[in-house]
């Protein structure tokens, strides 16, 4: 995670802000698993909206 939001914050990588979209994503996994709340908190934080469907 420390290497993703270096990626969005620290002047380099992808510019936020932008969109990522996961495709053929797993719900219930997204809704439980702790890693992929970790994600969303990174990709917030870094004002990188993310869409699944």
């Amino acid at each position: 995670m420390d290497s993703l939001a270096d990626s969005l914050c620290g002047g380099f990588g992808a510019i936020a802000p932008f969109v990522l979209v996961l495709q053929n994503v797993n719900h219930e996994w997204c809704s439980n698993d702790s890693y992929f709340q970790q994600l969303k908190e990174v990709l917030a934080d870094g004002n990188v909206t993310l869409v699944y469907s």
